[in-house]
């Protein structure tokens, strides 16, 4: 997922869009990619999201239909055959995501081409999504009249070096296998989490637990502190240094955090406060049944 994917999906209100639809926007944004382009399977995406094909095609209509995403059907100039679908998200669009059609955005500005409301350039005009009689499927997706050769590519000259995105799991799992000593396994995450939305660098933790294990190696087990304290402390900002291009914002912890509870991971269990399952719930990223279904409390 890149960064500005994950940063416009956090930004989206939870009451403008449809459980489905922010599963199915979840995982486009999983695949998108900032040079690339976004280019998912509807197989895929049904395989993630869970949907039916029903539900898939239900859920990017209305993705479309609130100007979040747009989609293209391409064919191969020789073979003739049909190529992925291209998905286009809103952050990616050359208008203000339909003027309206999602809170957040101006709705006093008057009718353009960007709008919805006249011709889309100085062509003549054809029925597209932008102008009112869409060319869409019964699906929702546009044909091309002239196939794209590839996709377009986005400039970044002028931008900082692309960020890898921060993932807890994966940090959590580092983090236990180098730490000398963990008590509560829940616990640990939860004050990793913790540290990571407060500010502390990932990789400065993990440099810092490493060079904890290697001081303490050869000592009694009842000397070494528990990984919760240790981190509770802040005892990592003495050990390491920062190296880190990382990218933990609350907003992308959220986002982990429900995927987890709604792929059941057991983990989560003992580290999701009943606060903090209700924060998920109420912004939209997950729902009460899912959450009683891994075992996480409300």
């Amino acid at each position: 997922m890149s960064h500005k994917a994950t940063t416009w999906l956090a930004s989206i209100p939870p009451d403008d869009i449809t459980h489905g639809e922010f599963r199915v926007l979840f995982h486009l944004c999983d695949c998108h990619n900032p040079s690339a382009g976004c280019f998912p399977s509807q197989g895929y995406l049904r395989r993630m999201s869970g949907g039916s094909n029903g539900g898939i095609n239900k859920w990017l209509l209305g993705l479309e239909e609130k100007g979040l995403i747009e989609r293209e059907l391409d064919f191969d100039p020789i073979t003739k055959k049909r190529k992925p679908t291209q998905y286009t998200l809103g952050f990616e669009m050359d208008r203000s995501v339909n003027a309206g059609h999602v809170s957040g955005f101006d709705n006093d500005t008057k009718p353009t081409p960007l709008s919805g409301d006249g011709a889309n350039s100085t062509f003549d005009a054809k029925p597209t999504p932008l102008s009112g009689n869409s060319q869409l499927h019964p699906s929702g997706v546009v044909l091309k009249d002239k196939p794209v050769i590839k996709p377009v590519i986005e400039p970044c000259a002028s931008e900082a070096e692309p960020q890898t995105i921060f993932n807890l799991e994966i940090f959590a799992s580092k983090f236990l296998d180098a730490f000398p000593r963990i008590g509560s396994k829940s616990k640990v995450v939860a004050a990793l989490e913790k540290a990571v939305t407060g500010g502390a660098d990932p990789d400065q933790v993990l440099a810092g637990a490493s060079a904890y294990a290697a001081e303490q190696k050869g000592n009694e087990a009842r000397y070494i502190a528990f990984a919760e304290n240790w981190l509770e402390q802040k005892r990592w900002a003495n050990l390491g240094k920062p190296n880190s291009e990382k990218v933990a914002t609350r907003e992308t912890v959220n986002i982990q955090r429900a995927q987890a509870i709604i792929e059941g991971r057991s983990w989560t269990i003992g580290s999701t406060s009943p606060d903090y399952a209700r924060e998920l719930v109420h912004l939209g990223l997950v729902t009460e049944a899912q959450c009683r279904a891994t075992g996480v409390r409300l």
